[in-house]
């Protein structure tokens, strides 16, 4: 993707946002890499964004970008200057936030992994995998077959984001290595484990990171993924199709009326009661001195159990008992699985995330930094407006 369209599809993502936030949220995540998104306007480097204080007004039908005072935001600290925070309703403009960066990262994955693109991923080049990504592969494979001389792969192909038209710049390059299926079980997670701490975090593709996981799947176990990549052959085990996923998208996730958006709400509207009970307790801010309050247990225990709830609903995307799967590009489209998109784009998967930390360490790695983080993550949802915003 070049870098223009790119910034364009950015600032697309933040002028949705305006349309649909008419509240004074911002600057919560930011992403860990320096970028101009827009000259003048944005750019971020590690915890600290810069950006324009800006109008995105809706002027003869179309929405366009004012850029006025620039500030700068340290991420969990403060805007230096402050940015103008007020609202306008000049002629001819509808009211909009002056900075847009509410839970950036995701806003941005809303346009771009969402939204299906004109063309694959900057991996390939006429329809083929890019030779320094299939040497890279060919290298890491060849480093854990070195670590592990006894390990039988018996095969390797790629899937993941990166192999369809739903992407994003940071998309991982995900490699599945086949392994027999009477491997040892503790075998399997050394390996896989080794691999995630010495062989992900050793190759980049521009801002894409390669990933590696060993599976017992083959190429004619695919239901699952929605394209597939033979490294070794230089083609496609299950073609990516562009205009079917755009129809799907159209018909399970933007139309507001969806089975999928439906049943989103209504885990939306039984979700939030919980979450606000959880954040006023912690709110409250006792002491932890004695240890954590019966209370405070009770209510994670709560949101763990709803969390457990919606993982089963996923699960059924991928267990054969979903009907809705038969007409859809994978299982991956499967409505459980659909539904945990929108969560996870609207930022209640981080909530989930920690309380289920809490919940496996029987509570011991609650203390203030914890709290503080889970009151955050609790802020951005609690009361988030009913419905995915796509």
């Amino acid at each position: 993707m070049s870098n223009n369209k790119y910034r364009r599809q950015v600032r697309e993502a933040l002028m949705r946002r305006a349309k649909s936030v008419l509240t004074e949220e911002h600057g919560k995540v930011v992403p860990q890499q320096w970028t101009e998104v827009e000259p003048d306007h944005w750019a971020w480097w590690d915890g600290q964004i810069k950006g324009s204080t800006a109008d995105v007004r809706k002027e003869s039908g179309q929405w366009s970008w004012h850029a006025k005072k620039t500030s700068t935001y340290n991420v969990g600290s403060k805007w230096d200057p402050e940015p103008e925070w007020d609202w306008g309703t000049d002629e001819g403009t509808e009211p909009t936030m002056k900075l847009l960066l509410e839970n950036w990262r995701q806003y941005m994955k809303e346009a771009i992994i969402d939204v299906v693109s004109d063309e694959l991923s900057d991996i390939f080049e006429n329809g083929r995998l890019k030779e320094e990504v299939v040497q890279t592969i060919e290298k890491a494979i060849a480093e854990i077959r070195q670590q592990f001389p006894d390990l039988e792969i018996l095969d390797y192909y790629m899937v993941g984001a990166a192999a369809t038209y739903q992407y994003a710049p940071t998309s991982d390059i995900d490699t599945t290595l086949v392994i027999p299926k009477d491997m040892d079980p503790k075998q399997y997670k050394a390996v896989d484990k080794w691999i995630e701490n010495n062989i992900d975090p050793k190759y980049m593709h521009e801002q894409r990171p390669y990933q590696f996981k060993v599976s017992p799947k083959t190429k004619d176990e695919l239901q699952s993924v929605d394209a597939a990549y033979d490294v070794g052959a230089q083609q496609w085990i299950k073609t990516p199709d562009k205009e079917q996923a755009r129809q799907q998208h159209a018909q399970h996730v933007t139309d507001p009326e969806s089975y999928e958006n439906e049943i989103y709400k209504a885990i939306e509207r039984s979700i939030q009661p919980s979450l606000r009970r959880l954040y006023k307790t912690l709110e409250q801010g006792d002491s932890l001195e004695e240890g954590i309050s019966e209370t405070i247990k009770g209510q994670l225990k709560s949101v763990y159990k709803r969390y457990e709830a919606i993982k089963r609903l996923r699960g059924k995307a991928y267990s054969g008992t979903d009907p809705r799967i038969a007409d859809r590009i994978s299982q991956n489209w499967g409505s459980g699985n659909i539904i945990y998109k929108f969560l996870d784009r609207e930022g209640y998967l981080e909530v989930f995330g920690l309380v289920k930390k809490a919940i496996r360490s029987d509570f011991a790695i609650i203390d203030d930094e914890f709290i503080q983080k889970l009151k955050q993550k609790l802020s951005l949802v609690m009361d988030d407006e009913i419905g995915f915003m796509a």
